[in-house]
This record gives C-alpha cells, sequence and structure tokens, in this order.
C-alpha cells in the first residue's frame, strides 16, 4: 500500500509552475487538493508538487478526509447538514462584487458542477471536488452581470470511503429574483462564512421527524361569570399594545411617489419592494397577526418578488387576500 505524500496543512510548491499553496484535502494517494490565495481550490497530482514547510512535525495523528481538519481555507461548520450555496456581497457600491461559495456541511464528498442560466442557454462556469465539512470558492461576479442571469444549476453527486448508505444526485436550479442581492434582509450569518452570505438550499438533510406525543388533559377550573378566559385576556394584551391586529398597504405607485415620469420599471419595482418590507418591519414589531399587501394583478412581478421575500422568512406564513375584496390582487401575510 503507498503512502501519503502530504498531508492536510502542508505549505507546497508548484513544480511545473509559478507560486503554491495549502493543502486542503486529500482525495487519494496520487490526488489533492491546494488552496491557493483568495481561497481557490485545484486538484493536483502529488508529483506535481514540493513539501516547503510539513504541516505535521510532531508525528501527530493525520488528518483523514472523512474527518477534515480546519485551516484558514477549510473550516468546520456546524447547523443543517446539506450542501449549499452561499453568496457574499464584498463591496457595498453600486456595481458591487459578489464572491459564490459551495458550502459542504455533510461527511460526503461531493462531486459538483456549477453552470449559469441565460435566457435558454445553460453556461458552464465551475466544477471540482468538495471534502467533508468545508466550503468552496466558485465563483465571482460583479452585480450587473448577476441581474442578467436567469439563475444558476447545480449538479452534485455524493460519496463516502468504504461503506454508506447513498444519496441520490442532485440536480437544482435556482432561481434568482430580480436585484434580490441588493436587499439586505437575505444575507445571514453562518459560522463558516467570516460575513454574512445570501444562502441558498442545494440539498438539505431531512430531519427525522419527532412521534407526536399525546396531550393530557387537565380538568379546567369553574368558569365564573365576570371572569375573562386566556383568550379574552391575550386578545386584550394584543389590542393595549397595537391598538389594531391588522393593517393594510397599498403598494401601487401611485401611491408611494407623486410624479412617475422618467422612472424605470426596475426603479419603481424597487420603491415598491422598499416600502414592503419596511411596512413589514412594522408589523412585525408591532406584533400585529396579518397584513396584507394590494400588488394588482398585473404581469405579476411584484407579486412574485414580494413571495421570493417571503420564502426565505418560514417563520411567517402568507396567502391570497380575500378574492371578493381584492379580487386576487394582494397578498396576506400572517405573523403572529
Amino acid at each position: 500500500m503507498a503512502t501519503r505524500k502530504f498531508s492536510i496543512g502542508d505549505s507546497v510548491r508548484f513544480l511545473n509552475e509559478t507560486g503554491g499553496g495549502v493543502v486542503s484535502g486529500i482525495i487519494s494517494n496520487e490526488l489533492v487538493l491546494v488552496s491557493v490565495e483568495d481561497d481557490f481550490e485545484f486538484e493536483y497530482d502529488t508529483d506535481q508538487l514540493v513539501l516547503v514547510n510539513p504541516k505535521n512535525k510532531n508525528g501527530a495523528p493525520e488528518v483523514v478526509i472523512n474527518k477534515p481538519k480546519a485551516t484558514p481555507f477549510n473550516h468546520v461548520i456546524t447547523g443543517k447538514e446539506g450542501l449549499f450555496l452561499a453568496v457574499t456581497k464584498e463591496e457595498d457600491v453600486e456595481n458591487p462584487l459578489h464572491h459564490t461559495y459551495m458550502v459542504n456541511n455533510s461527511n460526503f464528498i461531493v462531486l459538483y458542477s456549477f453552470n449559469i442560466i441565460h435566457r435558454k442557454d445553460i453556461i458552464g462556469i465551475n466544477s471540482g471536488v468538495i471534502i467533508p465539512l468545508s466550503k468552496h470558492l466558485i465563483h465571482v461576479a460583479h452585480q450587473k452581470e448577476i441581474d442578467e442571469w436567469n439563475g444558476v444549476l447545480v449538479d452534485a453527486v455524493f460519496y463516502q470511503k468504504g461503506f454508506y448508505k447513498p444519496l441520490e444526485p442532485v440536480s437544482k436550479r435556482i432561481d434568482l429574483g430580480l436585484s434580490s442581492f441588493t436587499r439586505l434582509k437575505n444575507y445571514k450569518k453562518i459560522n463558516l462564512m467570516d460575513k454574512e452570505a445570501f444562502i441558498f438550499n442545494v440539498y438539505l438533510k431531512e430531519e427525522v421527524k419527532k412521534e407526536e406525543v399525546k396531550k393530557v388533559v387537565t380538568p379546567q377550573k369553574p368558569f365564573r361569570i365576570g371572569e375573562k378566559t386566556n383568550l379574552q385576556k391575550e386578545r386584550k394584551e394584543v389590542n393595549e399594545f397595537t391598538g389594531v391586529t391588522s393593517m393594510e398597504v397599498d403598494l401601487h405607485i401611485e401611491e408611494l411617489v407623486e410624479d412617475i415620469r422618467g422612472m424605470s420599471n426596475g426603479e419603481i419595482i424597487q420603491i415598491q419592494l422598499k416600502h414592503f418590507q419596511k411596512k413589514l418591519d412594522e408589523a412585525i414589531a408591532k406584533k400585529m397577526r396579518s397584513i396584507v399587501f394590494i400588488h394588482g394583478v398585473g404581469k405579476g412581478v411584484l407579486k412574485n418578488e414580494i413571495i421570493f421575500i417571503l420564502k426565505g422568512m418560514p417563520e411567517l406564513t402568507y396567502s391570497d387576500a380575500s378574492m371578493a375584496k381584492y379580487g386576487g390582487g394582494a397578498t396576506e401575510v400572517f405573523l403572529f
């Protein structure tokens, strides 16, 4: 059996080209992953590398691929198990630069491909291998470039050495909403990333459902005339706090600005979405039960953008508002 030439964390120099990096993953005795500047990872044959500074000087146990050690290029993360796409906004400017990472929070080695959907075309951008519990920078693009995409397509195959329960390969299309990367609410903090990121699920391990526990009905004490029930007390507390339990917001642009002459469709919808987010935050802060957003019917662009935002807020539920009252042109969001 051939001995392993390199360990994770070893500093190496390239034999046939300028530069070097740090070994971030062991694929086999003959093939390793090397992280270079800006967290890019590339596969290299071990014969193409020269050891410069070994990480393991004291004879400590070597880290194998199923349990990689955390390095500046390979962070162990916690949270939900699965495969994710994470996008960070590197600059707060008009045309910000976005870094796209593949995040593998699982015990599987993942073979992936990352593709851009542009109109009816599929454009291959990146492919490779991600070791368990690690991230991998796969693409860098400006906001104006992303605005031209119709979405992205990620294909993934999951693999482990030895005996394991296989997972079905994943082919996940992710549709991108209009200027969705400009909304700060979409950026979340995860342990892997140094900054907040826009997270998309590629594969998410299903959580085992807990068995339902039968509720024990306790005898209620007799109700006395004039005594308020718990429900009445709860409603009283809500009314005292806010005065109302629901509100209605009209998002028609004529209700938001006095003059729309010279404004593009993109500028109009951004004003509407900004007002939507403001009123949604206000309703949540006031602990309202629900809020109705009147967006009209039209081509459905504004409604689709609203639904896209709400899908990223699993703590809220929503549905079409009363057809009799709004005729399909409104969405009701339930907050509590």
